[in-house]
């Protein structure tokens, strides 16, 4: 898809008109460059590397470590599918939220003391992360397992890599 132009995905294929409460999880590459990258890996059913952000009641909100201080809440909001930073991709409907705007505010402020600027981590706690908790929160499930398959993948790697020099560290 071109820059700016949405393609909702719908459980039942049909096209959407809703209300504020429908969710979606904004998906975006994270420059031109990794776009036909993110293209190739979708492909071959790897999925890629992807920013991401949750739309609910008009907004869009979002997790990054490009806040003011360590403690300061990463969570930031912005109008949907619009990024200064990262090429808008797709959008996928998630369901229909029972929470309502002020209800939303208040979950937004809560994971925001524990959504911090300085918890963030590239591998195991980064934007797609928080829109999987930010969409349980909201009672949509998790997200599409596609947007987090290359970092779950490479934190396996991390992992066992990590497991393995633990054990040579103990011979």
């Amino acid at each position: 898809p071109g820059v700016g132009r949405v393609s909702m995905v719908l459980p039942s294929g049909d096209s959407f008109v809703g209300t504020g409460r429908a969710v979606y999880i904004n998906v975006y590459d994270l420059d031109e460059r990794v776009a036909g990258l993110n293209s190739v890996l979708a492909n071959v059913g790897i999925g890629g590397a992807y920013h991401a952000g949750v739309e609910v009641h008009g907004e869009e909100y979002v997790y990054s470590q490009w806040s003011q201080g360590k403690n300061a809440p990463g969570i930031q909001k912005h109008l949907p599918r619009c990024h200064d930073v990262h090429r808008f991709r797709t959008s996928v409907f998630l369901g229909w939220t029972p929470h309502s705007r002020p209800e939303v505010l208040k979950i937004i402020e809560q994971l925001g003391k524990v959504w911090t600027c300085g918890s963030y981590d590239l591998l195991t706690r980064n934007c797609c992360h928080f829109c999987e908790n930010l969409c349980l929160c909201l009672g949509v499930g998790p997200v599409p397992s596609k947007i987090k398959s290359l970092a779950n993948a490479i934190e396996s790697i991390e992992a066992n890599r990590r497991l393995l020099e633990a054990s040579m560290a103990r011979q």
